[in-house]
């Protein structure tokens, strides 16, 4: 079923349901309306005899405390007398006015004989002021009498009032009053049941409404998924060929230095719309939930060198000095993401290299900083990408976050870009758990701290051990000093920062095979006019420079003279190389180049087949064809799988590079049918490498559920081309899975 044909069932479905509701409201109301009516008519009669019950009940405890207030009367009096005590007979006085009281209550029955009572009470009031506290026996005679006529009274008033409760009484067990009463039961439960239906009914209209709500949102992202990953390979397709061409045309032939501009202006500009394009389709792939963030073991100093590091040469073109810091409480190694990690820190790098590019003329050291170290509760990770650029205001970092949204167009116009990266990094970082933060005040810089959730892990390497040894530090900033000291200091050196040139000289005289003179001077030619003045006061002192032109590769330059980077500092990179000149590592590769006896360079290892590309189009058959020749490799061709899979049969091909799109039969099929003949044949497995523009996920997850061994996206460099055919150059009886990549 299709999304139309599934947007119609949506509205019939609807439209049934909302039959269905429209019943149920009109049987409430027709059920509500009979119920008020059948109220309106019997409410006065339940009413009235519900008064009269109350009103019944009520005279027979009125009556009942006329008689005892009349009794404690005459006792209080007895007891006045008795005592000759005055507050007795006021006592005896306020019950009988309280007996009154209750006589002339307005929620006695109806009967009005019992108001006789009154006169018997005034009577008795009237016999006790006389006689006072000295009655004579006829009073108290007639005080009995009185009181006697009282309970008289009352009793036969209860009577009455009994009577009357029993006449109500019984109208409540007619039949009609029966009926009455079952009516409006039913009426109540015929009201209660048809609420209970409808909320019922609309609760399950709401579920499927969400449900299909939720069916047309997964044929949308289906849809969407889809479309991105046939532009992606629709745009990957003729992008190789273009890439691939020009890196040809630069390998393979003598270019003036205005054709060499030319074709790198459009080798950058092909990477630049591949960026583009990669990061549309990490965008798609957050939004629908399909970006996975793994878990994975790995030393986390040289996954940030790593990082900075493909960032230096776009940072040195800009006239930007990329620096970092690791604070040596780190732990050497980590679990999280390294990929996702590395992609957080490259958009955030990339931003502020490209924020901080200083204006042609001005005399301003532009700068951006890698910090990483941990929260004081050592619960997170913390990498804060701090420049020296444009900044914001706070305007601008409220839009920052927002898909294909910049400072202001005058930003975009300037540095250009889509605005997906800072939406891309903010998804990750949610996505692992974490937080990101912004400072910035225009024309002062901006900081971005991302905090991630620290989990240490067990190193499978360590980095080098320099316990013991001695550095002698020399910076052309003592900014950098303490920072410097102390990660070394963590790391088990004694490091000594002179001040002047005569002691760093004085120290160096006197260095042995454990100092190492550590130099980081501004300048190349400062660095080597230290170590020639160095040499003549000890020529077998051990020195590391930091070269700030990176014009010379890391490593050994001569004996006792070790290189490495400045912008970006390789702090691994130093401790490995004070290991070696201290003697606490070795590793002959530093030293000697020459490969081990018996083994062959990698760039002179050939498979021992010819390579068979299939491949159907035209373009891209040619880039592969070229980069084959110009690798020294030997290829046969083939346009389909299907035509692919004959010629397998009838050659043994080592490696097989296929598309995975192409008419007939396309690459998985071919391979699938590749492997079902090896396995029949017991053949040894062929090597077979996707070549592909499809850039998702599942794309890979489907070639190596297919069998093949690895996995490359267009466009392709002869780099990646050789580096994938040497690595599997090696043994091709095995193949690789995706937990492998």
């Amino acid at each position: 079923m299709d999304l139309d044909d599934h947007s119609d069932r949506v509205q019939r479905v609807t439209r049934f349901w909302n039959a269905r509701y429209i019943v149920v409201i009109l049987l409430g109301i027709a059920a509500v309306v009979g119920y008020a009516t059948y109220q309106y008519r019997n409410g006065n009669f339940v009413l009235e005899n519900s008064r009269r019950v109350n009103q019944i009940i009520n005279s027979a405890r009125l009556t009942f405390k006329i008689d005892k207030l009349s009794r404690r009367a005459l006792v209080a009096y007895q007891n006045a007398v008795l005592t000759q005590n005055e507050d007795d007979l006021k006592q005896a006085s306020n019950y009988l006015l309280g007996a009154i009281g209750f006589v002339n209550s307005a929620y006695l029955y109806e009967y009005t004989e019992l108001r006789t009572v009154i006169g018997h009470i005034e009577k008795i009031q009237r016999l006790m002021q006389e006689a006072n506290l000295s009655p004579t026996a006829d009073e108290l005679t007639a005080l009995q009498e009185s009181i006697a006529s009282i309970d008289r009274v009352t009793a036969q008033y209860e009577q009455r009032v009994y009577s009357a409760f029993t006449k109500e009484y019984s109208k409540l067990q007619t039949d009609e009053y029966r009926q009455s009463v079952w009516l409006q039961t039913l009426l109540v439960a015929l009201v209660v049941a048809l609420v209970v239906f409808g909320v019922i009914a609309l609760f399950m209209r709401a579920e499927r409404v969400q449900h299909n709500k939720r069916i047309e949102a997964e044929y949308a992202s289906k849809a969407k998924s889809a479309f991105l990953a046939n532009m992606s390979h629709e745009i990957r397709t003729p992008m190789n060929g273009i890439v691939g061409m020009i890196e040809l045309l630069q390998k393979t032939t003598r270019l003036t230095d205005d054709q060499q501009r030319m074709v790198d202006v459009i080798r950058d500009s092909s990477f630049f719309l591949m960026g583009i394009i990669n990061d549309i389709l990490d965008a798609s792939k957050i939004e629908a939930g399909k970006l996975e963030i793994e878990r994975t073991t790995f030393p986390l100093l040289e996954a940030i060198e790593k990082t900075a590091e493909s960032m230096a040469t776009e940072a040195k073109k800009n006239n930007v000095r990329l620096l970092i810091y690791v604070d040596p409480e780190i732990p050497d190694c980590v679990a999280s993401d390294p990929l996702r990690l590395r992609q957080i820190l490259l958009n955030l790098l990339s931003n502020a290299i490209k924020f901080t590019k200083p204006d042609p003329g001005t005399e301003r050291i532009s700068f951006v900083e890698l910090w990483v170290d941990c929260d004081a509760l050592g619960q997170f990770m913390r990498f804060r990408v701090r420049d020296n650029g444009i900044g914001m205001t706070q305007e601008t970092i409220a839009q920052l976050f927002r898909p294909f949204q910049q400072a202001e167009d005058s930003t975009t116009r300037r540095f250009g870009g889509t605005g997906l990266g800072l939406v891309i990094t903010r998804k990750l970082v949610d996505l692992m758990n974490g937080q990101i933060e912004v400072e910035s005040e225009p024309d002062k810089g901006t900081s971005f701290t991302v905090k991630l959730p620290l989990q240490i892990a067990e190193c499978t390497e360590q980095l080098p051990d320099i316990a013991g040894t001695k550095l002698i530090i020399k910076l052309d900033s003592s900014v950098y000093h303490e920072r410097i000291s102390k990660f070394y200091t963590t790391r088990g050196a004694n490091v000594m920062l002179p001040q002047t040139e005569h002691d760093l000289l004085e120290a160096a005289a006197a260095a042995d095979d454990d100092t190492v003179v550590y130099l980081a001077l501004e300048t190349l030619t400062e660095n080597l006019l230290m170590i020639d003045k160095i040499a003549e006061r000890n020529p077998n002192c051990n020195v590391i420079v930091l070269d700030p032109t990176r014009e010379h590769p890391k490593g050994w330059l001569r004996k006792q003279l070790y290189i490495s980077y400045r912008f970006p500092w390789h702090l691994s990179d130093t401790l490995r190389g004070i290991a070696l000149m201290t003697g606490r590592e070795k590793d002959a590769g530093l030293l000697n180049t020459e490969p081990a006896t018996g083994q062959q360079p990698d760039d002179q290892k050939q498979p021992a087949q010819p390579i068979l590309i299939v491949e159907d189009n035209p373009l891209n058959m040619s880039v592969l064809k070229q980069q084959l020749e110009l690798l020294g490799h030997d290829y046969d061709t083939a346009t389909n799988g299907s035509e692919g899979f004959e010629k397998w049969q009838k050659t043994h091909f080592g490696t097989i590079l296929t598309d995975c799109q192409m008419p007939v039969m396309d690459g998985l099929e071919m391979t699938r049918k590749i492997r079902e003949a090896e396995a029949r044949t017991d053949r040894p497995k062929t090597t077979i490498i996707a070549i592909t523009a499809g850039a998702l996920k599942e794309e890979a997850d489907r070639c190596y559920d297919a069998g093949m061994s690895d996995y490359l996206t267009k466009p392709i460099q002869t780099k990646e081309l050789k580096e994938v055919l040497q690595k599997w150059v090696g043994d091709q009886s095995l193949t690789k899975g995706p937990s492998s990549t």
